[in-house]
Protein backbone atom coordinates (compact mmCIF):
# COMPACT_ATOMS: atom_id res chain seq x y z
CA UNK A 1 0.00 0.00 0.00
CA UNK A 2 1.46 3.28 -1.14
CA UNK A 3 2.09 6.35 1.09
CA UNK A 4 -1.22 8.15 -0.16
CA UNK A 5 -3.52 4.86 0.80
CA UNK A 6 -2.02 5.23 4.34
CA UNK A 7 -2.82 8.92 4.64
CA UNK A 8 -5.96 8.33 3.25
CA UNK A 9 -6.89 6.06 6.00
CA UNK A 10 -5.83 7.87 8.52
CA UNK A 11 -8.26 10.14 7.64
CA UNK A 12 -11.01 8.42 7.42
CA UNK A 13 -10.32 7.05 11.19
CA UNK A 14 -9.86 10.14 12.38
CA UNK A 15 -13.07 11.38 11.49
CA UNK A 16 -15.03 7.90 12.36
CA UNK A 17 -13.20 8.28 16.11
CA UNK A 18 -14.32 12.10 16.21
CA UNK A 19 -18.07 11.34 14.98
CA UNK A 20 -18.27 8.49 17.34
CA UNK A 21 -16.65 10.80 20.40
CA UNK A 22 -19.47 13.26 19.56
CA UNK A 23 -22.51 10.97 19.40
CA UNK A 24 -21.24 9.54 22.57
CA UNK A 25 -21.47 12.80 24.28
CA UNK A 26 -24.75 14.17 22.90
CA UNK A 27 -26.07 10.50 24.31
CA UNK A 28 -24.75 11.24 27.65
CA UNK A 29 -25.70 14.70 27.67
CA UNK A 30 -29.37 13.61 26.36
CA UNK A 31 -29.53 10.61 29.28
CA UNK A 32 -28.33 13.38 32.36
CA UNK A 33 -30.76 15.98 31.38
CA UNK A 34 -33.58 13.03 30.74
CA UNK A 35 -34.65 14.41 27.03
CA UNK A 36 -38.41 13.66 26.64
CA UNK A 37 -38.95 13.21 29.84
CA UNK A 38 -40.41 16.76 30.69
CA UNK A 39 -43.68 17.10 32.03
CA UNK A 40 -46.32 20.47 31.78
CA UNK A 41 -46.72 23.18 34.75
CA UNK A 42 -50.65 22.54 36.21
CA UNK A 43 -52.23 25.66 36.89
CA UNK A 44 -51.73 26.22 40.80
CA UNK A 45 -52.57 30.09 40.60
CA UNK A 46 -55.68 30.74 42.51
CA UNK A 47 -55.92 27.70 44.64
CA UNK A 48 -55.28 27.68 48.45
CA UNK A 49 -51.96 27.35 49.02
CA UNK A 50 -52.16 23.43 51.08
CA UNK A 51 -53.76 22.50 47.42
CA UNK A 52 -51.48 23.97 45.17
CA UNK A 53 -48.71 22.50 46.86
CA UNK A 54 -50.17 18.90 46.51
CA UNK A 55 -51.21 19.41 43.14
CA UNK A 56 -47.39 20.17 41.95
CA UNK A 57 -46.70 16.93 44.25
CA UNK A 58 -49.00 14.99 42.08
CA UNK A 59 -47.13 15.91 38.40
CA UNK A 60 -43.77 14.87 40.26
CA UNK A 61 -42.73 18.62 40.92
CA UNK A 62 -41.78 20.77 44.10
CA UNK A 63 -43.21 23.51 44.88
CA UNK A 64 -41.89 26.14 47.01
CA UNK A 65 -43.16 29.33 48.50
CA UNK A 66 -41.29 32.40 47.53
CA UNK A 67 -42.88 35.38 48.37
CA UNK A 68 -45.67 36.53 50.31
CA UNK A 69 -47.65 39.57 49.87
CA UNK A 70 -51.19 41.25 49.85
CA UNK A 71 -53.40 41.28 46.78
CA UNK A 72 -57.41 42.76 47.52
CA UNK A 73 -58.85 40.74 44.61
CA UNK A 74 -58.07 37.61 46.13
CA UNK A 75 -58.56 35.46 49.53
CA UNK A 76 -55.66 34.66 52.49
CA UNK A 77 -53.26 32.00 51.63
CA UNK A 78 -54.16 31.64 48.08
CA UNK A 79 -52.05 31.59 44.75
CA UNK A 80 -51.47 34.81 43.15
CA UNK A 81 -48.52 33.68 40.99
CA UNK A 82 -46.57 31.09 39.98
CA UNK A 83 -43.17 30.79 38.02
CA UNK A 84 -42.89 28.91 35.43
CA UNK A 85 -46.43 29.76 34.59
CA UNK A 86 -48.76 26.98 33.95
CA UNK A 87 -48.14 25.46 30.30
CA UNK A 88 -44.19 25.34 30.28
CA UNK A 89 -42.40 22.17 30.26
CA UNK A 90 -39.69 21.59 32.87
CA UNK A 91 -38.10 18.55 34.11
CA UNK A 92 -39.42 16.26 36.92
CA UNK A 93 -38.74 17.28 40.50
CA UNK A 94 -38.33 21.37 39.23
CA UNK A 95 -39.21 23.78 42.15
CA UNK A 96 -42.09 25.67 41.08
CA UNK A 97 -42.28 29.18 42.92
CA UNK A 98 -45.06 30.21 44.56
CA UNK A 99 -46.42 33.83 45.28
CA UNK A 100 -49.32 33.43 48.22
CA UNK A 101 -51.27 36.17 49.32
CA UNK A 102 -50.90 37.29 52.92
CA UNK A 103 -54.48 38.28 53.36
CA UNK A 104 -53.53 41.24 55.39
CA UNK A 105 -52.96 44.84 53.99
CA UNK A 106 -49.42 45.83 54.97
CA UNK A 107 -49.04 48.35 57.75
CA UNK A 108 -47.66 51.91 56.23
CA UNK A 109 -46.42 55.15 57.81
CA UNK A 110 -48.64 58.52 57.53
CA UNK A 111 -46.70 61.02 55.94
CA UNK A 112 -46.02 64.01 58.03
CA UNK A 113 -47.59 66.60 56.13
CA UNK A 114 -50.05 68.49 59.33
CA UNK A 115 -48.47 72.30 59.72
CA UNK A 116 -45.83 72.09 57.14
CA UNK A 117 -47.57 71.38 53.83
CA UNK A 118 -50.23 72.89 51.17
CA UNK A 119 -52.95 71.27 50.15
CA UNK A 120 -51.54 69.89 46.97
CA UNK A 121 -48.24 68.90 48.47
CA UNK A 122 -50.06 66.29 51.19
CA UNK A 123 -52.45 64.91 48.72
CA UNK A 124 -49.65 64.31 46.65
CA UNK A 125 -47.45 62.16 49.56
CA UNK A 126 -50.45 61.13 50.76
CA UNK A 127 -52.27 58.91 48.40
CA UNK A 128 -48.43 58.00 46.89
CA UNK A 129 -48.48 56.13 49.68
CA UNK A 130 -50.79 54.25 49.52
CA UNK A 131 -53.68 55.88 51.10
CA UNK A 132 -56.90 57.24 49.98
CA UNK A 133 -58.56 61.06 50.68
CA UNK A 134 -62.12 62.57 51.46
CA UNK A 135 -62.95 66.34 50.83
CA UNK A 136 -61.16 68.38 53.31
CA UNK A 137 -62.64 69.42 56.08
CA UNK A 138 -62.38 73.96 56.10
CA UNK A 139 -61.50 75.70 58.99
CA UNK A 140 -60.47 79.26 59.48
CA UNK A 141 -56.92 79.52 58.41
CA UNK A 142 -54.08 80.32 55.58
CA UNK A 143 -56.10 79.12 52.31
CA UNK A 144 -55.13 74.91 51.54
CA UNK A 145 -52.77 75.08 54.46
CA UNK A 146 -52.83 71.75 55.86
CA UNK A 147 -53.51 71.54 60.28
CA UNK A 148 -54.30 68.32 60.57
CA UNK A 149 -55.00 64.73 59.30
CA UNK A 150 -57.97 62.60 60.50
CA UNK A 151 -58.30 58.87 60.53
CA UNK A 152 -61.92 57.56 61.97
CA UNK A 153 -62.50 61.41 62.53
CA UNK A 154 -59.30 61.46 65.24
CA UNK A 155 -56.25 63.45 64.52
CA UNK A 156 -53.25 61.03 63.47
CA UNK A 157 -49.82 61.55 64.28
CA UNK A 158 -47.25 61.39 61.41
CA UNK A 159 -45.59 58.09 61.54
CA UNK A 160 -48.21 56.37 62.61
CA UNK A 161 -48.63 53.01 60.69
CA UNK A 162 -52.12 52.09 59.63
CA UNK A 163 -53.38 49.52 56.83
CA UNK A 164 -52.91 50.39 53.53
CA UNK A 165 -55.27 51.78 51.54
CA UNK A 166 -57.49 53.77 54.49
CA UNK A 167 -59.30 56.51 53.98
CA UNK A 168 -57.84 59.93 55.42
CA UNK A 169 -59.12 63.57 55.75
CA UNK A 170 -57.30 66.24 55.46
CA UNK A 171 -57.96 69.71 57.73
CA UNK A 172 -57.12 72.51 55.80
CA UNK A 173 -57.43 76.65 56.14
CA UNK A 174 -60.10 78.52 53.76
CA UNK A 175 -63.42 78.51 55.73
CA UNK A 176 -64.61 82.28 55.25
CA UNK A 177 -64.79 83.76 59.00
CA UNK A 178 -68.42 83.48 60.41
CA UNK A 179 -70.11 86.78 61.48
CA UNK A 180 -71.30 87.72 64.77
CA UNK A 181 -75.25 87.27 65.03
CA UNK A 182 -75.84 90.75 65.92
CA UNK A 183 -73.59 91.78 62.77
CA UNK A 184 -75.22 89.87 60.26
CA UNK A 185 -78.68 90.51 60.98
CA UNK A 186 -77.84 94.18 60.58
CA UNK A 187 -75.79 93.64 57.28
CA UNK A 188 -79.31 91.60 56.22
CA UNK A 189 -81.02 94.67 57.43
CA UNK A 190 -79.20 97.17 55.30
CA UNK A 191 -79.26 94.92 52.23
CA UNK A 192 -83.17 94.78 52.10
CA UNK A 193 -84.57 97.23 49.57
CA UNK A 194 -87.26 98.38 51.80
CA UNK A 195 -84.57 99.81 54.23
CA UNK A 196 -83.38 101.90 51.85
CA UNK A 197 -87.05 102.77 50.21
CA UNK A 198 -87.50 104.29 54.43
CA UNK A 199 -85.28 106.91 53.76
CA UNK A 200 -83.11 106.23 57.20
CA UNK A 201 -79.75 107.13 57.20
CA UNK A 202 -77.96 103.36 57.88
CA UNK A 203 -75.50 105.80 59.43
CA UNK A 204 -77.28 106.58 62.36
CA UNK A 205 -79.16 103.36 62.13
Amino acid sequence: MNAFWRIFLNIICVVAAVILAIVLTFNRIDRYTMHGDSIAVPQVFGLNDTIALMTLDGYGLEGYISDIRFDEDFPANCVIEQVPAAGSFVKKGRHIYLTINSGNRPLIAIPDVADNSSRRSAEFKIQGAGFQLTEPILIEGEKDWVYKVLYDSCEIEPGTKIPQGSILTLVIGGAVPQMEVEDADTIDQMLDPLFFESGINPEFW
